[in-house]
């Protein structure tokens, strides 16, 4: 277990997040068998081999060597505060983004997803559609927030909109985009979307769909439960409208999204997918981990 431990804090320390007792529990990577909190505390108490390695300061835990326990919880508390300024945010931009009865499920994603942000972080978004709407649900969503230069684009606006990950009810599943060789990064963002908007359950359809993480992550928990939005009951729109949607966005790629359309998991466009992760670090993240354990 100590090797699991110390690999699990060391991966968050990637992103400037030390954990407390609790979370190095809770997202406890790969462990050789589940273990209780119990037995995770007694380790960080009693492990000789942990505490040539790890720190610890007001009850977060850090890797020796990667600046000062102290630094990183100081950071962590700062971003925490800003994350609250972008959630309500989030919450008035959902008045809007509720109007649109296709739209099943929304989540705050990434650094948002762990209360984890800078000033100049994004507000990314997955956006769950019902099938046949997907790229219709992506204009109208999209066009007011680039019209009011809220988008990433507009890099002089503070905590713009990402809409870079769109998925239909029945694309649920993301096992198939894992990197070749191990994931982590997609393992603990599959597990820690924050959901923000639910139709009919959709997020609990999602974590079934996602089970396969709970193979790397035994302990975590499933997405957090959101007051239930009203059920889709209009009708869907003609298809021809759908596919004049998707020939008026496609022919508005930025150059990067159409060299890399399909041609990995980086950016994904179907009508059931839309990912547009043109700046996919996953394997970098990998890489520094590794040289970290």
């Amino acid at each position: 277990m100590d090797r699991a431990i110390f690999r699990t804090v060391c991966w968050f320390s990637l992103f400037d997040y030390p954990l407390t007792a609790f979370e190095i529990w809770k997202w406890l990577f790969e462990p050789d068998r589940p273990y209780t909190l119990e037995e995770v505390y007694e380790a960080l108490a009693s492990s000789e081999w942990l505490a040539q390695r790890m720190e610890q300061h007001d009850g977060f835990w850090w890797p020796i060597g990667r600046g000062t326990a102290k630094g990183a919880v100081v950071q962590r508390r700062e971003r925490f505060v800003d994350a609250m300024r972008k959630y309500a945010k989030l919450r008035r931009a959902l008045h809007y983004i509720r109007l649109f009865p296709s739209v099943q499920g929304v989540a705050a994603v990434n650094t948002l997803a762990w209360w984890n942000t800078r000033p100049d972080s994004d507000i990314d978004l997955l956006i769950i559609v019902r099938p046949g709407s997907i790229w219709l649900s992506r204009l109208f969503l999209v066009a007011p927030f680039a019209l009011l230069k809220l988008r990433p684009a507009d890099a002089e606006r503070e905590d713009p909109f990402c809409f870079s990950f769109f998925t239909t009810t029945e694309a649920l599943g993301f096992e198939h985009l894992q990197l070749g060789g191990g994931d982590p990064y997609l393992v603990y963002w599959s597990a820690n979307v924050a959901p923000v908007l639910d139709r009919s359950g959709v997020w609990e359809r999602f974590a079934h769909e996602n089970r396969w993480v709970r193979a790397r992550l035994p302990h975590a928990h499933e997405p957090r439960a959101v007051p239930p939005a009203a059920a889709d009951t209009t009708p869907h729109a003609p298809g021809f409208a759908e596919r004049f949607a998707r020939r008026f966005q496609e022919q508005r790629f930025p150059e990067a999204i159409h060299a890399l359309k399909n041609k990995d998991t980086r950016v994904v466009i179907s009508d059931h997918m839309l990912k547009f992760h043109d700046n996919d670090r996953r394997e970098e993240y990998r890489e520094r981990w590794h040289e970290l354990v």
